[in-house]
């Protein structure tokens, strides 16, 4: 079985039913981080320009609220602008294992196409599992190679969680949800070229992502195909991106562990690996008494990307 038939399968059979209580519970505390972190990044200086093109995309207007906005929009565009929100101040959720910022691709994906079709809250709970079980997979199909060789791993491997999540949320059943994802490949992207000026496309990563997977989806609902072996076929996604096959380990404990819970929530607003420093800087402040008018220089290494 290809891996995107088996993340198919495993979605296309997910029950509300199936899934931990802790599991759901997690779900519950993730939408109500990403919604915040949202929140408050509508009003940075980057929210103007997300505005500025939803109001050039969405003049025919839509259903589905945008954050901090005045008028609704088309869902895939409420989910590309949500999802860079819910980046916009590095606040949001990391899976370790994958280095992925899964929810801020998943949730407002889900968001979106729940609020358009009127889904329960059940319903859109089990298709966020089944978005946040597929992108932390992908990633740890290949750790840590997608940002040694340049690549966002949360926007290389969004737009497959978002267009699982949104295809399932949708109803879609296991074989247009295998062609969701043979779709969805071809959205891959997101370039680290930011960290060598801070320029802001980081933040459009994961609403990239959300938007990209609700297109495959919506592609593959009216009978738009794409390759079944995209992710580990000879022009596949692990092959072009990496120059190497993935690994398919991750993806035999679907359905009976449950990476939701290995998300982490972030206890400051930056990249995850600098936060070993603040604690430890805090620890001294603590226990030194330490004042920032006493320290002349500090230095962190950290890996690049």
């Amino acid at each position: 079985m290809t891996l995107a038939r088996r993340l198919a399968t495993f979605a296309a059979g997910l029950r509300f039913e199936d899934i931990p209580p802790a599991v759901v519970e997690s779900v519950r505390l993730r939408a109500l981080d990403v919604l915040g972190i949202a929140l408050a990044a509508s009003t940075t200086e980057v929210a103007p320009s997300l505005y500025g093109a939803l109001e050039a995309w969405g003049r025919a207007g839509g259903a589905c609220t945008v954050v901090g906005a005045k008028r609704a929009a088309p869902a895939p565009f409420a989910a590309l602008v949500n999802g860079a929100l819910a980046h916009g101040l590095d606040f949001d959720d990391t899976h370790a294992a994958s280095i992925t910022h899964a929810s801020a691709v998943v949730l407002p994906a889900v968001l979106a196409v729940g609020e358009a079709a009127g889904a329960s809250g059940r319903a859109a709970v089990t298709a966020v599992v089944a978005g946040l079980e597929a992108i932390t997979r992908l990633g740890m199909a290949a750790p840590g190679e997608f940002h040694a060789r340049g690549w966002h791993a949360t926007a290389a491997c969004g737009p497959f969680a978002a267009a699982l999540a949104a295809g399932k949320l949708d109803g879609l059943d296991e074989a247009r949800l295998t062609a969701a994802l043979g779709v969805a490949g071809s959205f891959a992207s997101g370039l680290l070229e930011f960290l060598e000026d801070g320029s802001w496309v980081k933040r459009l990563h994961p609403g990239w992502a959300a938007h990209s997977g609700l297109v495959a989806a919506a592609l593959a609902r009216g009978g738009f195909s794409g390759p079944e072996t995209v992710l580990e076929g000879r022009f596949g996604f692990y092959r072009t991106f990496l120059g190497q096959a993935p690994d398919a380990t991750p993806f035999e404990t679907l359905g009976t562990a449950w990476e939701t819970l290995r998300i982490g929530f972030k206890p400051y607003p930056c990249c995850h690996y600098n936060h070993a420093y603040l604690d430890c800087a805090l620890e001294l402040r603590r226990a030194h008494g330490l004042a920032p008018e006493m320290i002349e220089r500090i230095e962190c290494r950290v890996p690049a990307g």
